[in-house]
């Protein structure tokens, strides 16, 4: 009983996992893509994993939504920008909050175990959007990590205020499995313990 109690809480655990959030801290100021030309942000992983969600602190800095920007997911390269590795999404101005509020993505890109990687926004056509930052390094991994824009006079660390982002992977395919496996047991259970009473 005290195995299938463990597979149950194990399964139960195994669900979408963080793999950078500073979403519910209050933004302090916001940068400005156009001025910035880019803004990056860095994180890392544990384990071979995918990125499924990425949600983004952003809005306008009250001119006319007419721009445009993507957001790219790219390799690090030594603790600073690499190569591209994939474009995101393609995001007009016009579908941003016209203060600011939290841009959704989904998306699907493996990441590989205990390895760095950046999200970087990069403005493709004269873009009002702005990324909101915070003066803290708490959440979800984002001490130790890192931002940069044209700006910033190099890669920054995350305590000097990171930019506001919330990056969420799925669960590992063996958690599934585990599930998997926990039903059946559960069922054998409960029917041993079903005839167990009626002797």
């Amino acid at each position: 009983m005290m195995i299938l109690a463990m597979t149950l809480f194990m399964c139960q655990s195994a669900r979408a996992d963080y793999l950078f959030n500073n979403l519910n801290q209050p933004a302090f100021e916001r940068d400005s893509l156009s001025s910035d030309i880019f803004q990056a942000a860095s994180f890392s992983t544990e384990s071979a994993t995918t990125l499924t969600n990425v949600n983004l602190l952003l809005g306008l800095n009250g001119k006319l939504a007419t721009g445009s920007f993507t957001i790219n997911l790219v390799a690090d390269n030594s603790t600073s920008l690499g190569a591209t590795l994939a474009t995101l999404a393609t995001v007009n101005d016009s579908q941003l909050n016209p203060d600011i509020g939290v841009y959704s993505l989904s998306t699907s890109y493996s990441l590989n175990a205990q390895t760095r990687y950046w999200i970087v926004l990069r403005d493709t056509g004269n873009s009002s959007s702005y990324w909101g930052w915070t003066l803290s390094d708490a959440g979800h991994h984002v001490a130790n990590e890192y931002f940069q824009n044209a700006n910033s006079k190099g890669v920054q660390p995350n305590s000097e205020g990171p930019y506001i982002m919330q990056l969420v992977a799925a669960p590992e395919p063996a958690s599934f499995a585990l599930f998997g496996f926990a039903i059946p047991a559960l069922l054998v259970v409960t029917k041993l313990n079903r005839a167990g009473s009626d002797e």
